[in-house]
């Protein structure tokens, strides 16, 4: 019977749409179908405008329930990029409470590497800051630059990505075949190059990376 396939349809976990067919009189046996899972029925002789009717409100069913669960198996991800952006702005918040305790200036191009470094869970990072007489970028601050690559600190550094954020004045975000083009590939898979901006001048250059 109907009601035999529903069961044995539900048994094997498949879930197509079922409309049921059947003749005026047999309510009961058609709740009973619902019960067991058949989305909607029709009275023969049905027409065909009645048929259409049907099938279309059973597809609208279906979409909208495909649509709701995916939505559902989405939260659990946008649930977690929304804490992360809590997180970061808390993290803001922190550091701008932070910079506005330190006494002795030159320790604040530290701080604001090592801060923005947890916050953004880079593994490493540096800053360079223009000085205002050669205009050049010296490299101010570092968090975990290996022994490897020589550096000196208030000494101009070109690390190959920066000079592109000094000259557009455009936050750089690099990862992929487009970062191996660079030096600092050796230090990880994905670059993000932040101008600090005084004025609208760019005045320094944060470099964050992450292996």
């Amino acid at each position: 019977s109907g009601n035999d396939l529903l069961v044995a349809l539900h048994a094997q976990q498949i879930f197509t749409p079922v409309i049921l067919l059947t003749r005026k009189g047999r309510e009961n046996e058609v709740m009973q179908s619902i019960r067991l899972g058949a989305a909607d029925y029709l009275l023969m002789p049905a027409r065909e405008t009645e048929i259409l009717t049907v099938v279309e409100q059973t597809l609208k069913k279906v979409r909208d329930e495909r649509e709701r669960d995916q939505l559902f198996q989405q939260l659990p991800d946008q649930n977690q990029e929304l804490q992360r952006r809590l997180d970061e702005a808390a993290g803001l918040l922190e550091l701008g409470k932070e910079l506005t305790t330190v006494t002795d200036a030159s320790l604040l191009p530290g701080k604001i590497v090592e801060r923005l470094s947890q916050i953004l869970q880079a593994d490493t990072g540096w800053l360079l800051l223009r000085e205002e007489t050669s205009k050049a970028f010296l490299l101010t601050a570092q968090r975990n630059l290996p022994p490897s690559m020589p550096v000196l600190l208030n000494q101009p550094w070109d690390d190959g990505i920066s000079p592109l954020v000094a000259v557009s004045g455009e936050t750089l975000a690099i990862h992929g075949e487009r970062l191996k083009r660079y030096k600092v590939a050796t230090l990880g898979q994905a670059a993000l190059v932040l101008p600090l901006k005084i004025g609208g001048k760019v005045a320094g250059l944060l470099t964050l990376m992450r292996s």
